[in-house]
Parts: structure tokens; sequence; C-alpha cells
């Protein structure tokens, strides 16, 4: 049912996104005719909540000659024009530069980060017209209306890193009904934005892949999520292991060094640690244990009238929704959420009241 609702929202959204990709292309095409838009990320891989960022990246731009304005810098400028554009900000100083632009389409606000991938482009010259120096890794330290460059290029792999959740989920038929209900919890207690120390939904979706290649003969979604916050959130040791999709570990492996972050190994490369930044991985283990308890504990409501056991973790109002209802705003959803946690804390309340009493009762009667 929390499923069917996502999936519902995101179709709704669908017009927009579309038509903000339309756009884009268009602006990137005019820019540079050798280069392309491709989506990547959740958008892609179909595991979006309401809330998911429309990830982009363009490949085939040019490089540009050293001390001359950087594709991040032309492309910010040109969007800065864009009146259907909210927000144009470009951090080219981030580990993977990008530009973030917050879009208007049709009375739908959407979160766009646009990337560059540049494995496929020229190679930067000097005005000699000689290769720079280091080539492969180096950019020129400029800064241009606020927009500062930076002098390393990650490695882009949105495209492969999509096409292996797409072939994830092809694998494992759980891995998407469980990454929504997750990407949804950690995103309602700011756990899913990167930037400060949470869980990509990458790296979530890894951890669930890890988790379900372990446990194949278990089919019963109810108890995989149990069971995967009662090993995340209570039994795995996160300074002394890491992560790994690799089948012939078992989906984890011990580490030589204790490590202050997660440790998750890179698909693509085993001597990569794609968790490093994930720095508050202690808030998300705690939040875990915290779902584990709240689905776990009694329910003070009578069994005909108690609610779906998701709404004690998750308070978007996806219970009875009609397609009117998927077109929420979050000062509706939090009046809603005040409203369904009064109303369950009185009811625990009275829960526990009636508990005390018989507990009471009895120990008078035993004297």
């Amino acid at each position: 049912e929390f499923v069917a609702f996502v999936t519902k929202c995101t179709e709704n959204r669908l017009q927009a996104q579309t038509g903000i990709i339309d756009r884009l292309t268009a602006i990137v095409t005019k820019l540079w005719p050798s280069a392309s838009l491709q989506s990547y990320g959740s958008f892609a891989t179909n595991l979006c909540i309401p809330s998911s960022d429309l990830d982009l990246v363009i490949t085939g731009a040019p490089r540009y000659p050293i001390g001359e304005r950087s594709p991040f810098q032309i492309l910010a400028t040109v969007l800065q024009r864009q009146k259907w554009l909210t927000t144009v900000h470009a951090i080219e100083t981030a580990q993977m530069p990008v530009v973030k632009l917050v879009c208007q389409f049709e009375k739908t606000f959407i979160h766009v980060d646009v990337t560059f991938d540049f494995s496929a482009s020229q190679v930067p010259l000097s005005h000699s017209g000689a290769p720079a120096h280091g080539h492969k890794r180096f950019m020129a330290v400029k800064k241009h209306r606020g927009i500062e460059s930076t002098g390393l290029v990650k490695k882009h792999r949105g495209i492969e890193a999509t096409e292996l959740v797409k072939s994830l989920i092809d694998e494992l038929p759980a891995l998407r009904p469980l990454a929504l209900v997750l990407k949804q919890f950690l995103f309602e207690r700011n756990l899913s934005n990167p930037y400060t120390g949470g869980l990509s939904s990458y790296c979530l979706v890894l951890m669930i892949a890890s988790f379900l290649r372990v446990n194949r003969g278990k089919n019963d979604l109810g108890d995989l999520l149990i069971d995967f916050l009662t090993f995340f959130g209570r039994r795995f040791a996160y300074q002394q292991m890491g992560i790994t999709i690799n089948t012939a570990k078992r989906g984890y492996f011990y580490l030589s060094v204790p490590s202050p972050t997660l440790v998750l190994e890179d698909p693509f490369d085993e001597s990569v640690n794609i968790g490093k930044n994930v720095f508050a991985m202690y808030r998300v283990r705690a939040a875990f244990n915290y779902a584990l308890s709240a689905l776990l504990s009694p329910s003070p409501y009578p069994s005909d009238k108690a609610p779906r056991l998701l709404s004690r973790i998750i308070n978007l109002n996806w219970q009875g929704a009609t397609a009117i209802d998927t077109n929420w705003t979050p000062s509706k959803q939090q009046g809603k959420r005040r409203e369904v946690e009064t109303e369950y804390s009185r009811r625990k309340r009275q829960h526990r009241g009636s508990m005390l009493l018989e507990r009471q009762r009895s120990t008078s009667i035993n004297r």
C-alpha cells in the first residue's frame, strides 16, 4: 500500500520532471552540440520518494583551456537567466562538482542536481597548446561571479551505478519496497543528506542489497524489514566491520583498523570506501534501533482500529490516499503528523496506565 502510494506520487511528478529535462537538454545542446544530458540516480532506477531530487549528468562537454571559464561556470551563468528556475547555485569545490537548481514547473517545485562527466572529453590545454601537467585530475583554480572551481575532479560513476542498481532490483524483488520505506524513514529524520553526514540513497541501496543477498531464503517483506533493522540497528559493529555486495564475502568483512565512519565497499573499486562521508552513522544506527522498537512494541489501539504498523515510523499519510492526497505539502503533512502523534501518545498513555493498574491489583491480591 505504501509502495503504491509513493509510485502514484512519482507518476504525478513525472510530467514536470520530463519537462525540466527537455528544457535543460535544449540549453546544454545549444552550448555544446556534442554534449548530451542523461538522468541517473533514483529517478532513473524508479526508487523515488516524494522528496527525491532529479539527478542529471552532462557528458561530452569539452574541457576548457587553463585560465578560461569552466563548463560549470558557463552553465551556471546561462541558467541564472532562466525565469523558470527559482534557484541556481554552482558548487565546484565539492568532491563531485554540481550545479544545484530549484525548478518551478507548472506549480511544482523540484530540486535538480546537474553534474559533468569529463571522462570522454578532450584533454585540457595550456595556453601554449601543450597538454597541461597532470591533466587527468587537473582543473584551473579560478573564481567567477562567486563560483569557485577546484583542482581535483572525481570520476563520475552515476550512469554505471544506475545500471548496477537496476540489475540489483531485477535480482532482488524485495529491494525496491524496502528501499522506499527506509528512504522515507531516513528523510523524515534528516538522515538522508550525505552533505550533513547522513546516509545517501546509493549507500542505503547497497546496504539493503548486501543484506538481501545474505538472506535469500526469506520473502516476507515485514520479516525482512525487522531483520534489517535488527542487524544494522543493533548487531552490526560499524567500527570493526565493512559492508560489501560481494557474495564471496557474505555481505561484510572485518577491518584491520577501526573506522570512525561507515565502511562501504565500492562495487567498482574494492579499494574505495564510498561510505567515508557518512560520519553520522551513529545517528542512523540509533534511528534503525528506534524503528525496530516502535514496530515491535505492543499497540495501544484496539485490534480492529489499529493503524498500519508503518505509520509508527513513517509520517507520510498514505492510508486511504486518493489522487488528490498525493499533492501533499510539508505544512499540511506536519499538521497530520502532530495529530497522529497526539492520538498515538494518548492511547499509549492509557494503555500503560491500565497495565499499571493491573499490576497493582495483582500485587494487592497476592499480599
